[in-house]
């Protein structure tokens, strides 16, 4: 994997205003995220008949404590080591340049650049503290005009900007914690469902769209880009589900839309009437 730069997202102050969730939505989302594995943890400890129960509790504690703060920590590698295990990268001039010169319009300190090996169409950005990576697949960039290209590059930067790719980072990384092979799907439930809700906010993907054509000032090109989306294979083979929440479009089609995700032709339909 490329040599990720760490430089701070400093906003500039003619930047639009930063709605990055605050402080104490994060936290609660990371608990809710969190408490499911460190549950079963604590479950495990206190049935196994080898450890007394007073002994194993705190000690499953401190493992899940551990185990995600670890996982938050390197939110931003975890999600980028698991999108790269099977993909190469190829370095495109084209989309440098593009995203240097749109990061001075949106306002963030530019992101590292790449383009995915892979014929899927789809985009996404992943961002964590000071670091931040944006990726194109081949496929989006050998099928979008670059008024499009612009356009979907300027919508992962404004998602930066306003919090959303740190946000979908650390709960991509958190959401799978993999601590007990199996057992891991209980993750998959109500309270990581909470947790999802409360760090990513209603009807995201709108907003997004919404924030970025303030900026370019030209709603017809996302909408292209968006509908060229539509009808193509979205996630690059052997690749699972751990980034679907950072693409810039659901990357499964077939998957019912969530209080995170609005459907694509919603986005379509709005971005034609601005």
């Amino acid at each position: 994997m490329p040599a990720q730069r760490t430089r701070p997202q400093r906003v500039r102050q003619d930047a639009p205003a930063d709605v990055s969730p605050g402080f104490v939505s994060l936290a609660v989302a990371v608990v809710a995220l969190a408490v499911p594995p460190m549950v079963v943890l604590v479950v495990v400890a206190a049935v196994v008949p080898v450890i007394p129960w007073w002994t194993g509790v705190p000690v499953a504690l401190a493992i899940a404590g551990l185990a995600i703060w670890q996982r938050l920590r390197r939110a931003h590698e975890v999600v980028v080591e698991e999108l790269l295990a099977a993909r190469g990268l190829v370095s495109s001039v084209r989309l440098t340049n593009m995203v240097q010169s749109l990061a001075l319009v949106v306002g963030v300190e530019e992101p590292e650049a790449f383009v995915i090996d892979t014929d899927a169409v789809n985009a996404l950005i992943a961002a964590r503290n000071d670091a931040a990576t944006l990726f194109i697949t081949r496929g989006l960039d050998e099928r979008l005009e670059p008024v499009e290209l612009e356009a979907v590059v300027a919508e992962l930067l404004v998602r930066l900007r306003n919090g959303d790719a740190e946000a979908a980072t650390i709960a991509s990384a958190l959401y799978r914690l993999r601590l007990l092979g199996p057992l891991s799907s209980f993750t998959i439930g109500p309270t990581a469902s909470l947790g999802l809700g409360r760090l990513l906010g209603d009807e995201r993907d709108l907003a997004a769209d919404q924030q970025a054509v303030a900026l370019t000032r030209y709603p017809p090109a996302l909408q292209s880009a968006l509908t060229k989306i539509k009808d193509q294979p979205r996630r690059p083979a052997d690749l699972g589900g751990e980034c679907d929440l950072l693409w810039l479009v659901s990357p499964d089609p077939a998957a019912a839309p969530g209080a995170t995700r609005s459907p694509l032709d919603l986005r379509i339909d709005v971005l034609s009437e601005l």
